[in-house]
């Protein structure tokens, strides 16, 4: 699952899974340059980590189709992009609920 897709106001978590090289792994990042999004994601276990939006955030977003990826730093400070140019879709909230 490589396109993800949020609704205005939502919470939502996205886990992403590591195949290889999960042991070497300092830090993994989610960016999105159109909507100034760059975001560490918390390790689960040793092949899974998560990325969180919070609905203060996602309420922020333009609704858009654009793209994001993921980045690794690894230990000895080389860095690769895991996933890249991958698509995020952020929809329009049609009936929100106040808070």
């Amino acid at each position: 699952m490589d396109t993800i897709e949020i609704i205005q106001g939502d919470s939502k978590n996205v886990i992403v899974f590591v195949e290889e090289g999960a042991e070497l792994i300092e830090t993994l990042w989610f960016t999105c340059s159109e909507l100034g999004i760059k975001k560490q994601l918390s390790k689960i276990d040793d092949t899974h980590y998560m990325v969180n939006f919070t609905k203060q955030e996602t309420r922020e977003y333009k609704a858009c189709i654009t793209t994001y990826d993921i980045t690794t730093d690894i230990d000895d400070d080389q860095r690769y992009t895991s996933k890249r140019d991958k698509i995020l879709k952020i929809l329009k909230k049609g009936n929100p609920v106040d808070d």
